[in-house]
């Protein structure tokens, strides 16, 4: 049987926790991304787009008009001296160079995506 003092603290640590306001914090490893990119959720990923730019990272989330990438590397094709293809094989081999800790993607820009881990090493 525990003692009254036990009861009284115990009555006013649960008084202070419904005193103080809820705090929700979603769990890291939650991703929440409809059809048809549900497939690529929260899976390391290249994105193709109409523009100049291709994209590298980690899905994380869709809605109507973007999706979203977690720790990613915005590539402007006409910077360097690979090709698209050399560039996205040695992130494939390499790891994604982090250049935007996330990113958002007009969906109507998108051309292709593909997870990372399907890019075809030559």
């Amino acid at each position: 049987m525990e003692t009254p003092q036990v009861d009284a603290a115990a009555r006013d640590a649960a008084a202070e926790v419904a005193a103080s306001p809820p705090v929700i914090v979603p769990p890291a490893t939650v991703v929440i991304v409809p059809p048809p990119f549900d497939r690529f959720a929260g899976r390391a990923v290249v994105v193709d787009t109409e523009s100049q730019l291709i994209y590298l990272g980690t899905l994380i989330g869709a809605d109507e008009w973007f999706i979203e990438l977690a720790e990613a590397d915005c590539h402007d094709r006409h910077e360097g001296h690979s090709t698209n293809e050399k560039y996205v094989m040695e992130a494939s081999k390499f790891g994604v160079k982090t250049n935007r800790k996330r990113v958002a993607i007009l969906r109507t820009k998108i051309v292709s995506i593909s997870k990372i881990e399907d890019v075809i090493r030559y």
